[in-house]
């Protein structure tokens, strides 16, 4: 997958967004598909090493990212919170 689908955008109530090791990965949805999900507060990229640069501008509005070249996320933040 070289693109995350639009209608991602549909996820409204998506709070966390982890994105793990997607090689392939250049393109996040666009900037108006990522503001309509208004519930994301986290997003966290790891290991997606050709997502162009230019894709933070889709983004900057999200309150916590992490883009990391390698590594994974702390696996502990999926427990589930009863």
């Amino acid at each position: 997958m070289v693109a995350l689908p639009e209608w991602l955008s549909y996820l409204s109530s998506l709070q966390k967004l982890y994105i793990v090791d997607c090689n392939r990965l250049l393109h996040l949805p666009t900037e108006e598909a990522m503001r309509r999900l208004t519930q994301l507060k986290t997003l966290e990229i790891y290991d997606c090493p050709n997502l162009e640069d230019n894709e933070r501008s889709t983004i900057d509005h999200i309150p916590f990212v992490d883009i990391q070249d390698s590594g994974r996320p702390d696996w502990s933040d999926f427990k589930d919170e009863d």
